[in-house]
This record gives structure tokens, C-alpha cells and sequence, in this order.
């Protein structure tokens, strides 16, 4: 879902990829796709990497489309399709290795925001006995990740087409303090067009107690 902008497609893939073989947690065996559209991020990165991927999308018919999309025999892999608005979704408690979060918390207020990522730090599987991340070593520890446009002015966007907000850096970097999580990486996204905004991934733990 990208808005017909195909030529981001691989370069933002790659870049996912690559903060993957930095920041994969140890157990790889459900992640979620949080604004899933048809499952382009299920796809072509989440599901080369993980036993099972979980959807959540509020418009049911890009739900209703993704197993096409996705095609078999890696559609048999997508575990839930969660039609939902992320405002109203909490996930399964503990279940996931990874939350992966792209293009999609514009449409949120930032109040709102704060009370998902929460509820994502509640979703993430905890550090155990087989994990090689803990409080100190975050290597290998469940993640969330999130991945969006970031407007380079002091003050957010508002796109009246899309009716969604692109945030600011300064804006983003409260919310996660606010929902008590930790960066482990804040990164502009290369290869991209120069005619777009600035891409930033963050990848985000919860904050030792």
C-alpha cells in the first residue's frame, strides 16, 4: 500500500531487511504487522523470517485480498487477520518475537499512539531462558519496530488526502518516553527518492523498570 510510489517498494525492503540482521530476536515465531493493507511488509519481509505472521488492518477488504496477494503456500503461514483500527487493538498478551509497525501511525493521535505502543510492550514475549536479550543486552530481546515518514519542520503535517499527521522527530521521540520504551535505533532510511520525506526506522524496547 504505498500510494503508487512502487519505486520505494525494494529500497524500504532492504532497509528492513537490514535492521532485521541487526536487531532479530533470538525466537522467531510469530510477529505482527500492524496496518498489514494486503500485506505487502507480511510478505516479502516478516514471513521469510518468522514461523507465523498476525495481521491487523482496519479495512477488511485489503484483509479479504492479502492471501491472494501473498499466495501460497506462505499465506498458510499468516496466523490472525485482525480487522481492527489500532486505536481499539490490543494485542494477544506475550505472544509475539516482533511488532512491526509502518505508515500507519499518522492516522492515531499522539494521546492514542502512546496508548498502543503500551499495549504493544504488553504483546511482545518476554526475555527468558532462551533468549539471549536481556534488560542490559537488548540483543536478541522481542522488539517493536516502527517505521515512518518523519517531517523534517518543527511543527507536524497534516495531509488532507490521506487525512493522517506526519510527525516530527522531536514529536516521536515523547511518545516513546511516554510509552516508557527505549530506542535502540533511530535511523533515516537511504536509497530513497529525494522528493519524499525522510524515512526513519526506530526499533524500541520497554524501559528497565
Amino acid at each position: 500500500m504505498l500510494g503508487g510510489l512502487t519505486q520505494v517498494h525494494w529500497p524500504d525492503i532492504d532497509g528492513s531487511r537490514y535492521i532485521l540482521a541487526r536487531f532479530v530476536p533470538s525466537l522467531r515465531e510469530c510477529a505482527l504487522d500492524c496496518g498489514a493493507g494486503i500485506g505487502r511488509i507480511t510478505k516479502h519481509l516478516l514471513l521469510p523470517h518468522f514461523t507465523t505472521v498476525d495481521m491487523v488492518e482496519m479495512t477488511g477488504k485489503f484483509l479479504d485480498a492479502s492471501s491472494a496477494y501473498i499466495d501460497r503456500p506462505n499465506a498458510e503461514r499468516v496466523g490472525n487477520r485482525f480487522c481492527c483500527a489500532l486505536q481499539d487493538f490490543t494485542p494477544p498478551e506475550g505472544r509475539y518475537d516482533i511488532i512491526w509497525v509502518q505508515w500507519v501511525i499518522g492516522y492515531l493521535t499522539l494521546s492514542a499512539t502512546v496508548e498502543f505502543l503500551r499495549r504493544c510492550v504488553a504483546g511482545l514475549r518476554p526475555c527468558n531462558s532462551t533468549a539471549t536479550g536481556t534488560a542490559t543486552d537488548p540483543v536478541g530481546q522481542s522488539v517493536i519496530v516502527l517505521k515512518d515518514n518523519v517531517f523534517p519542520d518543527a511543527k507536524p503535517d497534516f495531509d488532507e488526502a490521506e487525512s493522517s499527521f506526519m510527525r516530527t522527530h522531536d514529536e516521536l521521540l515523547e511518545v516513546f518516553r511516554k510509552a516508557k520504551l527505549r530506542v535502540l535505533l533511530d535511523e533515516r532510511q537511504t536509497n530513497m527518492p529525494s522528493y519524499i520525506c525522510p524515512i526513519y526506522a526506530f526499533v524500541l524496547v520497554p524501559q528497565d523498570e
